[in-house]
This record gives C-alpha cells, structure tokens and sequence, in this order.
C-alpha cells in the first residue's frame, strides 16, 4: 500500500506535525509499505529522497497567491499515485486537490488554528474557550466556517485529546472524530548532568506563557534553559535581561538532542494556554523529569496534579515560583512523581502502539469508504 503524508512543517522545523510525519512514515515503512511526503519548507525545494521514502517540499516564502495553487496541484498528482491520504497539515490545499477523490482522506488535528493565528496577531490574548464561544469579528468567523468545511471534506478526523475532540464537534465537524494519543519512543534513561534547573521546550509563541516562567524565575537562582524559535524569541530575551534571569535560549534543537537536553535539567516546563497532547511532555515524563504544567485540559488529561506532577495557572507568576521551588528541591515526593510519571508514560504513551492504531484507523478508513 502507498500512503502519501501531507503536512505543513517538516524536520528542521519544530512542532507536532514536523515530530509526528517522520515517525509515522518510519513506522508504514517498517511494516512494509511506501510512504510519501509533502511539506512546506523554508529550505531547499522539491524532490529530495532518503533511504526509505520520499519528500516534495514547497517553499513557504513564496507569495500564498501563488503558493495555495501550487500545493493544491502538487497535492492533486500525489494523490493519484497513492492508495490513502493522511493530512497533518495543509488542510484547505488538500480538501481542494481531492475534492473529486475516490481516496481515503483523513485528517489529523492537533490545535485550533484559527485561535493560534488570532493569538500571534492580537496584542492581548483570549483564552481557547472564551474564543470559541465568542468569535472575534467577521473575518474569525469566515476562518473557522473555512476551517469547518475543510474538515468536513475529509472521511475521518483524528486528534490527541478528548478535550480537542468536544471542542471540534463545537465548530461543527461532522465525520467520525477518533482520539489517538500522541506516542513517544521509550527509550532507555539517560545519564542526568544537571546543567539545567528548568527546562522549556516549545515554540517560541505567545500563547505558550514563556514570558511568565521567566518573570518566575526571577529571583530564584535557577538556571533555565529555552529550546525553540518562534516570533516572541528577542521579547524573551528582553524579559530574561530586565529581570536579571539565568536564562540561556539555545534556539531550535534537533529532536535527536531532545533526550539529551532533557537529562540536562531537572524540572520541565510547559505553561501553555492550550495543548492537545504535546509531544515534549510525554517526552519528558518519559526522561523521568520533574513536570510543572499548565491548566490546560491536554495537559491536565496527562498529569494528575500531586502524583505525577504540579499544575497552575500559567497567568499566576507566584503559583509558578512556588511550585518551582517546590520541585526544585530533594525529597521523596519529587522523586516518587518522577517515577510515576514515566511509568504513566511507559503505559499510555508508548509510540509503536500509538502508531499502530493510526495505522489501523488509516485501514479502516479504505476499507470503509
């Protein structure tokens, strides 16, 4: 069988998709099918080939009038070519390509991106639920009827979250919606250095509250270490001078560094206003690390708060502090929710497994349509 992977970030990039394309098409590949993919990119274009599948990459930098064209047909010749198209990414140019396909389409959905392009463009921020139930002006709202009809394009939706889930059928969503978990490779422990107190690990966007962990760690001592890029990088660094913090920002990290950088610290950080199910998270549970997160439903469908982990809200900078210093010390209670952390992961998390039921649910998908 062919599968054809549709995304729009595609390592180097960071994110969800760019994490989970190559995981899934390693995992078609080891059972003994072809994958394909395309992406946008801000590097090289076109064909390009590794040892196991193929690549077509799109720059992102041209102009959308002419780039939106372009994908679609790109999209639209792939798909001939394929026997199933699982789109993580790129949604509008593919339900437009395959508009007359015969071809099982489905859909993986990770976040909001309606509220995510209002969040990196408004100068006061909304909460996921507040935006939703009040959609901010005409053009929010033709977005999401865009976004809807594209996903109602499609044969199946999947998401990482039961949260997500709920708020998809809220926007109308009308195709079976399957939760899959997001899953992580259970690797073996490494060796930990301790070079870092707390560690971030995300994009570099408003909404994932990087300023209030810094103005946290204000006054603290701690040494914190920012992986990512994104648009709020030089404003971050701006806080982390003002307020006189420890903080080194090591731009983008390969994901073949991620279990390195995170045996490098012991507390991980992840005080985003919204997550579906956030890779780095499971990740770092796995790599035994002490978790401090936000409120969010995603990451409350993850850590129990006490027993596997500490939960705030990521708008409260003192309950940041606290818990901060709370895990920042030695004792049992920390370790014992290190432990349980990964054995949570170990159970739910495991990535062959996770992949297997995409891979199943994809099936399924031909078989029934």
């Amino acid at each position: 069988m062919k599968y054809l992977l549709i995304t729009g970030i595609y390592p180097p990039d960071i994110g969800g998709p760019a994490t989970y394309i190559p995981r899934l098409a390693n995992f078609i590949v080891s059972v003994g099918d072809k994958p394909s993919v395309i992406s946008l990119t801000d590097g090289e274009v076109g064909l390009r080939h590794n040892s196991d599948w193929t690549c077509i990459f799109i720059s992102r930098k041209i102009k959308k009038l002419v780039r939106i064209p372009k994908t679609v047909f790109t999209i639209y010749i792939e798909s001939r070519k394929n026997d199933f198209i699982f789109v993580n990414g790129l949604f509008i140019e593919s339900a437009i390509a395959t508009f007359f396909s015969k071809k099982p389409l489905i859909a993986k959905v990770v976040g909001d991106p309606v509220w995510e392009r209002y969040q990196n463009k408004s100068a006061h921020g909304v909460s996921i639920s507040n935006f939703n139930a009040n959609l901010h002006g005409l053009s929010i709202r033709l977005q999401r009827k865009l976004f809807t009809w594209t996903l109602n394009r499609f044969d199946v939706v999947t998401c990482p979250s039961q949260g997500l889930a709920r708020m998809m059928l809220g926007w109308g969503i009308k195709p079976q919606i399957v939760v899959i978990e997001n899953g992580v490779q259970c690797l073996m422990l490494q060796p930990r250095t301790n070079k870092y107190d707390v560690i971030s690990l995300s994009r570099l966007v408003k909404w994932k509250n990087i300023d209030s962990l810094i103005r946290a760690c204000a006054g603290t001592n701690l040494r914190i270490a920012i992986a990512g890029e994104g648009p709020e990088e030089s404003h971050l660094k701006s806080i982390a001078k003002e307020y006189e913090v420890n903080a080194v920002f090591l731009g983008q990290v390969a994901q073949s560094k991620v279990p390195e950088l995170l045996a490098s610290g012991a507390i991980f950080a992840l005080l985003s206003d919204y997550e579906g199910l956030s890779f780095s998270l499971i990740e770092a549970m796995m790599a035994k690390n002490r978790i401090i997160v936000s409120n969010a439903e995603g990451n409350c469908d993850v850590i129990t708060n006490g027993q596997t982990g500490l939960v705030v809200n990521p708008k409260n900078e003192e309950e940041i502090r606290t818990a901060l210093q709370l895990l920042s010390g030695p004792s049992d209670k920390n370790s014992r929710m290190a432990e349980e952390a990964r054995k949570v992961a170990e159970s739910n998390y495991c990535e062959e497994r996770q992949l297997r039921k995409m891979m199943k649910l994809i099936e399924n998908t031909g078989v029934n349509n």
